[in-house]
């Protein structure tokens, strides 16, 4: 795996935990407005449009050509089938005496009603790439329509207003809201080898992008009251922004242990650590009364507990239908002894 990719999924995946822990401390103490944290909050949102578009910058560079053999009975196994497992811990969690565990557990494996909504959009990503591939559709004519199609949903311009009200939550899961970023997670990882170099020399330029990027997204918070959420069209360009900013300074950073562990055990985090929250949010926000305690406390102990309950199942049969499979970290080739040390 490239370094600089490892990066980016860690940070994506810390900053999704980081976002929900504020969520839960917001939910359980009477909510200050704060314009800033809320802002603070939105910025955070770019961890799971990123988190997607890295497995399709992952998916154009290693298969840019056609899918493998078992490409789809893998990822059933180890991607889909842990979506389904956590749909139902959720609902299980949730359930209550107005709801039963059949509602919540169909909400969440059909509409999405859950932390791990994201494996549906991967999954209708996954399919368009094998079309694109397998009937070698021109990619000059079919991204430019994506593009399009994608602004139109953001912006809701062919159906009438009661549509997208009714169907609001099924829009919300729906590939066409992502088109934008497979366009461009395609182009990065299929021409990558020629990217990444020039990211390298223009990641003084990329940090001004940035700083554009959240600029603009600001603007659009206090205009329009965006509300703190990934599925928006003005989080766009900072997600694009950063990733490309990260790609490019990450090449500069030497492989961390605390990157490569997050990295390897992010699917498991982003699916489990939600679920770590509804036990330990509260009891922490009761006991504690700073801020600066109740933070790093729940956010630690959401990552903790996630990479614990994913190590301890992969070595149980089945275990990995459940968390994923985790990646083994890479051993360094030991220093080979020359003759003359030898002798």
């Amino acid at each position: 795996m490239i370094k600089e990719w490892d990066l980016l999924r860690a940070i994506a995946c810390v900053s999704i935990v980081l976002l929900h822990t504020t969520t839960w401390i917001i939910t359980l103490q009477t909510p200050v407005e704060n314009e800033m944290l809320t802002f603070l909050r939105l910025i955070l949102c770019f961890a799971t449009p990123t988190f997607i578009l890295l497995s399709i910058i992952i998916l154009a560079n290693r298969y840019p050509d056609q899918l493998p053999k078992k490409f789809w009975s893998s990822r059933f196994l180890y991607i889909y089938l842990p979506f389904v497992a956590f749909s139902a811990i959720d609902a299980i969690n949730r359930m209550n005496q107005y709801k039963g565990f059949w509602e919540y557990f169909y909400n969440n494996i059909v509409l999405g009603r859950f932390t791990g909504w994201f494996i549906l959009v991967i999954f209708q990503l996954y399919f368009l790439y094998w079309i694109v591939t397998k009937f070698k559709w021109t990619r000059w004519i079919i991204f430019p329509a994506a593009i399009v199609i994608s602004y139109i949903h953001f912006h809701g311009l062919v159906f009438s207003e009661e549509f997208y009200k009714t169907y609001e939550l099924e829009l919300r899961i729906s590939a066409t809201i992502w088109l934008m970023y497979f366009v461009f997670a395609y182009f990065v990882g299929r021409y990558y080898h020629v990217l990444a170099p020039w990211l390298l020399k223009a990641r003084y330029v990329l940090l001004v992008v940035v700083g554009g990027s959240l600029y603009y997204l600001y603007d659009r918070f206090e205009t329009l009251n965006v509300i703190v959420e990934s599925r928006t069209i003005y989080l766009v360009p900072t997600v694009i922004a950063l990733t490309l900013a990260i790609l490019a300074w990450g090449q500069l950073v030497p492989k961390l242990k605390a990157v490569d562990l997050i990295s390897r055990y992010a699917f498991a985090i982003y699916l489990g650590h939600w679920q770590v929250m509804v036990y330990i949010a509260e009891p922490i926000v009761l006991a504690f009364e700073e801020t600066y305690i109740r933070i790093p406390l729940i956010f630690s102990i959401s990552i903790a507990v996630s990479i614990i309950f994913a190590y301890v199942l992969q070595y149980i049969p089945g275990g990995t239908f459940v968390v994923g499979k985790i990646k083994k970290q890479r051993k360094k080739p030991a220093k080979k002894v020359s003759e003359a040390a030898k002798a």
